[in-house]
């Protein structure tokens, strides 16, 4: 986020427009009407420095120049207003990487137009002003009404291919019109102003063009001329001038277009099998012309005329000699140096360097051939035969095969790979079928898993449900255990972020795969943890991250760095790249073109992938006890061993439900248990949990539903969340009347200042639209089905625009555990035998005897 004075600001795109973000009145005009704000600020610009705002004003900037070259009566007539295919490529290759910058798109791009063209319209009708007025005010070079304008025309006269005519704008019944500039005469006889406004631009114009002089003096300038190549050439040369002096100049669309002679570099038509880093694209360099292939021998005949325009193969083009020259020389240089082939790394880093330092890209115009184009759309026809592992229990959908697929090619061709599917879509699943493929093939004997401690037990259970056979050891923070660790044993191997960091021996070990899961943990490169991440010996290099571009390009180079050390450049090359693409936004194009080979990511939003996903996706999360929570549930465990052997009947009834809610407790938090008031976040295996899934939720700038069915956790969590977010959140108890809760329901809503919304199940489970949010976490569980959907459907229900993730929390080896196993496999328990919430759960858990009892509450790990 950045700061101007004292004001905050930030901007970023979603599925259905752009947000801002900040505290300032201009924040809450564009949430409220974005594009309208957009052109308030073109029109009185404040100075911020944002990378999303600077492209949305280059956007509007492109669109208003567009509008200016319209006749005025085309502009009343409401006509559309097209974009020229050189200005949505512009646009396209501009596209800042920041946040949502996924998002931008051919579709979003045309209907950002759109809605320009509607705000255009709008204005103009609520205008007192006239229309020329009205774009003159937001574009301060165009003004129509009095205004002088050039025509130049292609003729079928050969010896004078070109005519000339000068007209002028003047409004006829409210209308602007177009007039033979020999009608001002008669328009403006006794109006000298008004007639010297409109001749004083010619008599500006004729001191840089020779044609206009002569047309003055010979008293032509009001009579159509016809022009040989040399005099529409003089013209053509001076159009900027021209308009610099405030005429407006129509010529053909060859010369905007130019026409230009460039070099293409046809990269990857073919690949040697095998390929890697260290193997050679082929490289298919030609001159071009439009659609035409021209020779070394016919840019040396081009040399041979004199300056100006010619009809070269049926088209006009201009002849430089300085610019032929370099384009030889660009041409010579690249032959020489990759004429012969160029191997992969050294291509993508040839794309993101700024072309103004490199000479030999200067006239060169990259072109990806057919079995690059292939790689860079993640799918070679080959990978749809691979089979899934036979000892992988799963069904993939459609893209997570494709997913599936894409890690396999990476891995063959010796690349990194970033798997950065949106949350929700499965980036789990695809990865465990990608190693129990390798596994299965002796591709492989280990793969190191980093993960955050507080995933750990959510990977033991997806390894378990979908890859049982592959055998799992778990590197735990004991120096003792990590000695006797076995690392020729054939596995997977899990461990954290700070084990990595302290303990050699996982450094040292040759791993044959590393992944990391939650990668935005070594996105800051200069941290110690980042360093040892990075300095593993591996053959494999595998990141996840459902927020693969956030707001600092150098969290990307941290990413890249690990994956595919050098792509990027060291870290001062890169960081001088992106420090130019403020004035070059062209950066942006090349960086994307390095990068986008090595990402994967779809979005839900995508309607290929949302046609193939439920709208609301549930998962069971599971979540590891700390050390504390541990040695307090095992204490519990001892008290009620030893209780259950003196109690009966009533009695134990009460045992048993006293012993739900304690254990419970401490799954929640030791110090909900103990009563005290710390709730430090190292204390609780769910708050560490919590932490992953609201920072990436922070980062997305969405909203999120925390349901607990305990009031005593609303405010410890109410007050973490808001440390996460740097954010006030909201919350509903049993203590808000209905009125508070109706105001609280429609800040959250409506005020993006909020996101997240902490509720207990009791008293906000039901009768709440909370659609502005589409993250639903259940910290704690209610077993019943029934109630949890209904809280669920605060967030998933008419209105909602997006798919809901919602996540439930289960402690591994707790009560939490044993008792959701045991509803997955009898889901006919869920609204018969244990529908009525806890009370009916304790008429079940009763049933049990003393032993089944003592399994369900003992902590199993």
């Amino acid at each position: 986020m950045i700061f101007y004075g004292m004001v905050e600001f930030n901007l970023w795109f979603t599925d259905n427009g752009f947000k801002t973000a900040g505290t300032s009145d201009l924040v809450e005009k564009f949430n409220k009407e974005p594009i309208d704000t957009l052109f308030e600020y073109i029109k009185s610009p404040k100075g911020l420095n944002d990378i999303g705002l600077d492209y949305l004003v280059d956007f509007s900037t492109e669109f208003l120049k567009a509008a200016s070259t319209k006749d005025v009566l085309e502009l009343k007539d409401n006509i559309s207003i097209e974009m020229e295919d050189g200005v949505k490529k512009q646009l396209l290759n501009n596209i800042p990487l920041v946040l949502g910058s996924e998002f931008l798109n051919n579709q979003s791009i045309n209907s950002y137009w759109s809605q320009m063209t509607d705000w255009l319209f709008r204005t103009i009708d609520k205008s007192n002003d006239s229309i020329e007025a009205t774009l003159s005010s937001y574009l301060p070079s165009f003004n129509v009404a009095d205004r002088t304008y050039f025509h130049l025309v292609e003729t079928n006269e050969e010896k004078y291919p070109f005519g000339f005519f000068t007209s002028y704008t003047t409004l006829i019944n409210n209308k602007v019109k177009h007039m033979p500039l020999s009608y001002a005469l008669e328009e403006f006889k006794g109006k000298d102003k008004q007639l010297l406004h409109l001749l004083s631009v010619i008599f500006k114009a004729s001191s840089k063009s020779k044609l206009l002089s002569n047309l003055i003096e010979e008293g032509q300038l009001f009579n159509p001329t016809y022009l040989k190549t040399d005099e529409a050439y003089d013209l053509l040369k001076n159009s900027q001038y021209f308009k610099e002096c405030g005429i407006g100049f129509r010529f053909p669309s060859w010369w905007k277009k130019k026409n230009k002679i460039h070099t293409s570099a046809t990269i990857g038509n073919k690949m040697n099998r095998g390929i890697s880093m260290k193997y050679l694209l082929s490289v298919d360099l030609n001159f071009v012309l439009e659609n035409q292939t021209l020779s070394e021998k016919e840019i040396k005949e081009l040399l041979e005329f004199e300056e100006g325009l010619i009809n070269f193969k049926g088209k006009w083009i201009e002849i430089d000699h300085k610019a032929l020259k370099k384009l030889l020389d660009s041409y010579k240089k690249f032959e020489e140096e990759y004429g012969n082939g160029i191997n992969f790394k050294d291509y993508l880093k040839l794309q993101k360097q700024d072309n103004n330092e490199e000479e030999i890209l200067d006239e060169l115009e990259f072109n990806n051939g057919m079995w690059l184009e292939e790689f860079k759309s993640h799918t070679q026809k080959n990978c749809e035969t691979l089979p899934l592992s036979n000892n992988f229990n799963g069904i993939l959908r459609k893209y997570q095969k494709d997913g599936y697929y894409w890690l396999n090619q990476m891995m063959s061709l010796g690349f990194g790979s970033c798997l950065a599917d949106d949350m929700g879509l499965g980036k789990t699943v695809q990865i465990l079928a990608l190693i129990s493929s390798l596994f299965d093939k002796n591709k492989i004997k280990n793969v190191l898993l980093v993960v955050p401690a507080s995933l750990v037990g959510n990977w033991i259970a997806e390894k378990d449900k979908f890859t049982p056979s592959i055998s799992i050891f778990v590197l735990k923070d004991k120096e003792e255990l990590l000695k006797e660790m076995d690392y020729s044993k054939k596995g997977l191997y899990i461990t954290t972020y700070s084990m990595v960091d302290l303990r050699e021996s996982i450094i040292n070990q040759k791993w044959d795969v590393v992944i990391l899961d939650e990668a935005q943990a070594i996105k800051n490169s200069n941290t110690k943890q980042s360093k040892a991440i990075k300095s593993l010996n591996c053959n494999n290099r595998i990141v996840m991250t459902g927020t693969p571009i956030e707001n600092s390009l150098m969290d990307i180079w941290s990413l890249f760095d690990f994956i595919n050390p050098g792509l990027l450049g060291n870290k001062n090359e890169f960081k001088k790249i992106i420090s130019k693409t403020k004035d070059n936004p062209k950066i942006y194009s090349s960086l994307r073109t390095v990068m986008e080979p090595f990402i994967l990511r779809r979005l839900k939003t995508d309607r290929t992938i949302i046609k193939d996903l439920p709208k609301k996706i549930e998962s069971d999360y599971y979540v590891e006890l700390s050390k504390k929570q541990v040695l307090i549930y095992k204490k519990l465990n001892e008290q009620i061993e030893k209780s259950l052997l003196e109690n009966e009947g009533i009695a134990k009834k009460g045992l048993i439900l006293s012993s739900i809610l304690k254990s419970k407790q401490i799954c929640n938090h030791p110090s909900q248990f103990l009563k005290d008031d710390s709730f430090k976040e190292k204390d609780s295996g769910k708050f560490l949990a919590l932490r992953q899934i609201v920072e990436t939720v922070k980062e997305k700038k969405e909203k999120v539903l925390v349901f607990t069915q305990y009031k005593a956790m609303v405010k410890p969590l109410e007050q973490y969340l808001s440390s996460i977010f740097e954010s006030e959140g909201l919350s509903i108890d049993g203590s808000v009347n209905s009125n508070e809760r109706t105001k609280r329901v429609n800040s959250f809503n409506n005020d993006g200042n909020y996101p997240f919304m902490v509720i207990t199940i009791k008293a906000g489970g039901t009768g709440l639209n909370l659609t502005s949010a589409n993250h639903v976490i259940h910290f704690d569980r209610w077993w019943n089905p029934s109630v949890e959907n209904q809280a669920t459907d605060r967030a998933f229900r008419i209105g909602q625009k997006k798919v809901v993730n919602v996540y439930k929390f289960i402690c591994s080896g707790t009560i939490e555990d044993k008792i959701n196993e045991i509803i997955l496999s009898k889901k006919e328990l869920s609204t018969k035998i244990i529908g009525g919430g806890e009370e009916s759960t304790v008429s079940w858990i009763t049933q049990m005897d003393n032993s089944e009892l003592l399994e369900l509450f003992k902590y199993s790990k």
